[in-house]
């Protein structure tokens, strides 16, 4: 429950454009670690600003080099707004596509491990030629 008061404390903090005495110049970098873990880096800032990563699918960070999961595949709009102690704002977004055809999705795996033991029962059938017989009519 701090964490989410922490957040939104942040959120509040950072001036409204209108307000902004500066503009920061920021994108965001990002790395996929695994299927739906993704680590993104504001490029342009320092330890000095504050953060706050809004991920798309209804999760907030003030961390400065987040690595997110995100809950299912899907498309995400990943936006970063950031603040420095100067009063300058800066916003960046980028989009993620978690796709279901990603190797590393475990419900695609037991999908192709499925299918491979079924062929692999469905040749070694055929080599020892044990598949039924029709019957001729």
């Amino acid at each position: 429950m701090g964490r989410k008061w922490l957040i939104i404390i942040t959120f509040l903090l950072l001036p409204q454009i209108a307000q902004a005495k500066g503009n920061l110049e920021i994108s965001i970098a990002k790395n996929r670690v695994s299927w739906k873990n993704w680590e993104f880096q504001a490029v342009g800032l320092n330890n000095d600003h504050v953060y706050l990563w809004d991920f798309g699918d209804g999760s907030l960070s003030d961390a400065q080099e987040p690595i997110h999961a995100f809950p299912k595949w899907g498309k995400y709009k990943v936006t970063l707004s950031a603040s420095d102690s100067a009063g300058g704002v800066g916003a960046a977004e980028t989009g993620i596509v978690i796709s279901f055809w990603h190797i590393q999705n475990i419900w695609l795996q037991a999908i192709l491990g499925i299918l491979a033991l079924g062929s692999a029962v469905l040749v070694l059938l055929i080599i020892f030629n044990k598949l039924p017989k029709l019957k001729d009519e």
